[in-house]
């Protein structure tokens, strides 16, 4: 692609690859959609747990002198409910410091993204994340495991359970049949107005021959509906049916991944977030705050790895089989649903 022929300007820490997709997050998805949309020059950094980007939280986009993640209040979320409000953050900035993909639409149009976009975000992604995380068959058998394969067990086994018990609570008062049914009526009316006429033949995005930012999140959902394995169902046969809605996601991987982002690691960086650079924004401002959050929190995790590690040697070598206590956990998770 040729937004990746120039040097990069900015790297992406995103959660890792997996399940055939570009990151496990669908807001990581949505970020890059946007940076390869917008042909921004950029580079990737995966990585297996939030641990691994600056903030200790993913998704992160580090400019230089700036590094772009949001707010503690929005950060004290359940995991990936906070990554879909850093990907909002992250694309605010890139529309004000880089390419505004909205610049060219109309007022009307614009209405109609911000209607979209709340219909994505009101009910699609809570389907996508109750299917993830609040399945017990899909959690045990695809979700825990990839998202603690980067972490030393036992937290591989805790960190998942942790965040799966925090969006239980948080979907408590809704039931699934209820979560379901607002992802398949968000489906059936995104295929509608796909298939009304627009996109154009000559561009394919939503609006016609020019991408915005709705297209971003409308590939990043309809990527993981169809590609992940912890999809209900029901949603899945909803998306083959559409055969708009199909041939758009088809029709946008094309045109945005189809070459792999350079690593940071191969890029040629001439700078560094943590450099000492500053600027006079909102941005950097929250960069420093969160570097000195970083470094409360990696002193609060050592120490929790140590009490856990010492904690499983003595159950372990003792009175208790851990394996016994985790697998008690475990269904007493499944007992409590």
């Amino acid at each position: 692609m040729a937004e990746q022929q120039e040097r990069p300007q900015l790297v992406l820490y995103k959660w890792a690859p997996g399940w055939g997709l570009p990151s496990l997050s669908v807001a990581c998805l949505q970020v890059e959609a946007y940076l390869r949309l917008a042909k921004i020059p950029f580079a990737v950094q995966d990585c297996n747990a939030p641990s691994a980007a600056p903030t200790a939280q993913l998704p992160v986009l580090d400019a230089g002198a700036d590094l772009v993640a949001p707010d503690s209040g929005a950060a004290a979320a359940p995991g990936p409910l906070a990554e879909f409000a850093a990907a909002r953050v992250m694309i605010d900035y890139l529309k004000q410091k880089c390419v505004d993909l909205d610049r060219g639409l109309t007022a009307s149009q614009r209405a109609e993204a911000a209607a979209y976009a709340a219909l994505l975000e009101g009910k699609l992604q809570p389907a996508l994340l109750y299917g993830a995380w609040c399945e017990a068959g899909p959690f045990a058998a695809h979700t825990r495991p990839a998202y603690g394969a980067g972490l030393p067990f036992p937290l591989s086994q805790w960190a998942p359970r942790a965040t799966r018990k925090a969006l239980a609570a948080h979907f408590a008062a809704t039931p699934a049949a209820a979560i379901y049914q607002g992802a398949a009526e968000a489906l059936d009316a995104l295929a509608l107005r796909l298939g009304s006429g627009h996109p154009s033949p000559e561009g394919g995005f939503f609006f016609g021959p020019q991408p915005s930012s709705l297209d971003a999140a409308l590939y990043a959902c309809l990527a993981f509906l169809r590609g992940a394995p912890v999809v209900h169902p029901s949603l899945a046969k909803k998306l083959a049916a559409h055969r708009s809605l199909a041939s758009y996601v088809e029709r946008l991987g094309g045109a945005a991944f189809a070459a792999p982002a350079p690593s940071a690691a191969d890029a040629s960086m001439d700078w560094s977030a943590w450099s000492g650079a500053d600027a006079d924004d909102k941005y950097s401002k929250a960069r420093s705050e969160k570097e000195g959050e970083l470094q409360r929190k990696g002193r609060r995790w050592l120490l929790c790895a140590a009490g856990a590690i010492a904690a499983y040697i003595f159950l372990s070598g003792q009175y208790i089989q851990f394996e016994q206590l985790v697998g008690y956990e475990y269904e007493e998770d499944e007992d409590d649903e």
